[in-house]
């Protein structure tokens, strides 16, 4: 819990859409917007002088050294921390309109705030309209902002370990997010999974891969998808006979189709991962 005190706030922040400026935020140690076409604000005394988004000037005049600060990706919560700088406009960000963070909690693994204990008056600080957009302040009815921050703080604290506690896996700072990364978070675990990549290309199917059976290595075709459900994109060339023996993925989100033959497994390197540690 955190002492109580009427100046500090409490905010959600999102790093970009869909999270992606967050491995930046969390490189340089900042929370940060976008508009960099309107260059520093320090030049300005109000809004109404340039005719800056409200988000922005929020972001410049209201958050401050101090404020707590949740960054986000939607329904998803990346990491938390406190501010602990000023207003900085530094150019080479993306996202160049910026305040130093100590970032307290950096998750692998984006938290999912609908499998989180909390309230729905809560969760719904996270629901994605378009009038919340960037910034929003954590207060809502007859809670504080520090109150909704502590509730948020204990649902995560009081969750079973997981993946997304990791601070880093074999070299990796973060789950992935694409498929090149899933193949990189593969080879890392392959020998766990006692297998061995043979052969990688970009053509369908992925790669050969040789997979220990007893005291002997059997050749199988794979196809790597960050998601399961992507397979759909080969549903054609694989009703066609094109042979494709396992799809390996980070996260099955697919129930399986009628057109998918037994003989196809679907490896989860998500649930793997999580028997590992």
């Amino acid at each position: 819990m955190h002492a109580g005190n009427d100046d500090i706030g409490y905010w959600k922040i999102a790093a970009g859409q869909g999270g992606y400026i967050w491995p930046e935020q969390k490189d340089f140690e900042v929370t940060s917007v976008g508009w960099p076409e309107i260059g520093s604000l320090k030049k300005y005394r109000n809004n109404d002088d340039a005719d800056i988004p409200k988000q922005l000037w929020l972001f410049f005049q209201t958050v401050k050294k101090g404020d707590w600060v949740i960054a986000c990706a939607g329904r998803k919560i990346l990491g938390y921390g406190q501010i602990i700088g000023g207003y900085e406009f530094r150019k080479q960000l993306q996202y160049r309109h910026c305040r130093k963070v100590k970032w307290e909690k950096i998750f692998w693994e984006p938290l999912e705030v609908d499998r989180l204990k909390l309230n729905p008056v809560v969760k719904s600080l996270f629901q994605q309209r378009s009038y919340q957009r960037t910034i929003r302040k954590l207060q809502i009815r007859k809670l504080t902002g520090q109150q909704v921050f502590d509730k948020i703080k204990k649902a995560i604290s009081s969750r079973r370990y997981g993946i997304a506690d990791l601070v880093e896996w074999e070299g990796l700072r973060n789950a992935p997010k694409s498929e090149q990364e899933t193949i990189v978070l593969f080879s890392r675990m392959s020998p766990v999974l006692r297998m061995k990549i043979s052969y990688v290309s970009t053509r369908y199917p992925d790669a050969i891969i040789r997979v220990k059976k007893g005291k002997t290595w059997v050749t199988k075709t794979a196809e790597f998808e960050l998601l399961a459900s992507r397979f759909e994109d080969h549903k054609e060339r694989y009703k066609n006979g094109e042979r494709c023996d396992m799809i390996i993925c980070w996260e099955n989100d697919w129930r399986k189709p009628r057109w998918l033959r037994d003989t196809t497994q679907i490896i989860e390197l998500k649930k793997e991962l999580q028997k590992i540690i």
